[in-house]
């Protein structure tokens, strides 16, 4: 079997495609990386894009060409797959980060494999970020050196420092503030290195450099899964000392059911669940899924068991009353986190994305919903002429969805854009686009079912305003003005 490619990358590494294989050889022409390729046949061509991601196919006439996206200093994947319309035995060609294959009627152009970090090439977005960045970082340090010479154990009445050092149990809330702090940071520091070290080297000459998927879920998905796991037990945490007995007995059942449950929703995501059988079942089964409801449910449970006992101490409404505005704005940003990680775990387990050949008339299946291509028009827009499709999204034959993706003409610039249709959902979100034009009637059409990825915007909202009500807790005013006043009470005695 002959090489589907070979070239020299500009770091003097060697690459080759051969067979299912790729690999990754040094400047002595030793192996230092191999890849099996997803498809069981033989790849014939790739190509090393201006970002520096390689991408090659497969050689078939009868199975639709796929693209593989690679990093090109481990092989590991870089994106999701992407189908093409039409088999293809063609070899790559590329301009940009835009990769043409050419099938066998026509020829698909695709314009998604952006690096990212591609906002760089941006000025005024790269502007704008950088001075977030200077606001948010500058005035974190500034708060910190204002306030750091008060952050001692106050003693002897209000305002008066001592300046002995408090000890803290290990299970002590201040203890779990402090790891709240450390992953925190240090997940930002690992997401901060991953997008500016391409850069730099890249700046400096070092080489190009592309970070992906593989290294932020192996840093970023331990420490906040860490983050979690202490978040649930955070809530029953005390000041100074905790008792670790407490935390078992009030632990124990939250973590059985969060297990429990976590181990069975999965099954329900499975289509055709009970006519499939036991190996069917373990290789559509989302291990990925269960770890996020685990983690999920775990930090959901403890808030919710925190807080019925808290409302048990007292009879509606002197129940609500009596709890401060801090105490509802951790419950909601602890909530508030555990959603967000939904969305993003379920996300990523259950996105299907197909690229398909349709024509007016057809319909397909993706991810338990139909999708029905039912006409084309053409719509004259204020400064553009756009081909405009009608699909519709059907989920146990009850129609859920009409959409209407366009490709726009801007006759101005000679530009042609996809405007991308979308029916949002809390538990799911549908995604329709036009691709290019192929033979007769025919159309590449972009079919994407995301689940639950608002569950992500909405987290980050209950996060957001979990920070405003404890911000607006009358005990911190009611605190500062005592410290005003008792300043006020020592100069009058001078």
């Amino acid at each position: 079997m002959w090489p589907g490619g070979m070239a020299v990358l500009s770091n003097g590494h060697v690459l080759v495609v051969y067979g299912r294989h790729a690999h990754l050889l040094n400047r002595q022409c030793e192996l230092l990386h191999s890849k099996q390729l997803p498809i069981n046949e033989p790849y014939n061509s790739f190509v090393v894009l201006a970002n520096g991601l390689v991408v090659t196919k497969n050689i078939s006439d009868k199975t639709s060409a796929r693209l593989s996206v690679l990093n090109p200093d481990t092989l590991e994947p870089m994106a999701s797959d992407i189908d093409c319309a039409e088999p293809s035995i063609a070899r790559l060609s590329a301009h940009g980060n835009t990769v043409y294959v050419v099938g066998m009627t026509s020829v698909v152009r695709s314009g998604v494999l952006t690096s990212v970090h591609a906002f760089a090439s941006d000025p005024e977005r790269g502007v704008f970020i950088l001075a977030f960045l200077g606001i948010v970082v500058g005035s974190s340090l500034l708060l910190f050196a204002l306030k750091g010479p008060s952050m001692q154990n106050q003693h002897n009445g209000v305002g008066t420092a001592n300046p002995e050092v408090a000890s803290f149990g290990g299970l002590s809330r201040e203890m779990m503030l402090l790891l709240n702090n450390i992953l925190l940071v240090s997940s930002m520091a690992m997401i901060l290195i991953g997008t500016l070290y391409p850069l730099i080297a890249d700046v400096l000459g070092i080489g190009k450099i592309s970070v992906g998927p593989p290294y932020f879920d192996f840093f970023f998905v331990p420490l906040t899964l860490g983050l979690m796991a202490a978040m649930g037990l955070a809530v029953f945490s005390r000041w100074k000392k905790t008792d670790s007995k407490l935390l078992q007995q009030q632990g124990a059942k939250p973590l059985l059911l969060s297990f429990v449950a976590a181990l069975i929703l999965p099954l329900f995501f499975i289509e055709a669940l009970f006519s499939s059988s036991i190996a069917q079942l373990l290789a559509s089964y989302s291990v990925t899924a269960a770890i996020t409801l685990f983690f999920s449910l775990w930090v959901v449970l403890m808030s919710l068991q925190d807080l019925r006992q808290k409302l048990s101490r007292n009879r509606f409404p002197l129940n609500i009353k009596g709890l401060a505005a801090s105490y509802w704005g951790m419950q909601c940003a602890h909530i508030g986190v555990a959603v967000c990680a939904i969305g993003v775990g379920l996300s990523s387990a259950y996105d299907v994305q197909k690229d398909v050949r349709m024509v007016p008339g057809d319909r397909l299946s993706v991810s338990g919903y139909e999708f029905s291509f039912d006409s084309l028009d053409s719509v004259q827009g204020p400064n553009y002429v756009a081909s405009r499709a009608q699909i519709s999204a059907y989920k146990n034959d009850r129609l859920v969805a009409v959409l209407h993706p366009e490709k726009r003409n801007y006759s101005a610039r000679n530009q042609v854009m996809t405007e991308a249709a979308l029916d949002p959902g809390l538990t799911r979100d549908l995604y329709v686009s036009l691709g290019e034009p192929l033979k007769g009637d025919a159309w590449a059409i972009r079919l994407h079912v995301k689940p639950f990825v608002r569950c992500i915007w909405l987290g980050g909202l209950m996060i957001a305003l979990g920070g405003l009500l404890s911000v607006l807790d009358k005990r911190y005013r009611r605190r500062r003005q005592a410290r005003q006043l008792h300043a006020e009470s020592g100069v009058l005695a001078q």
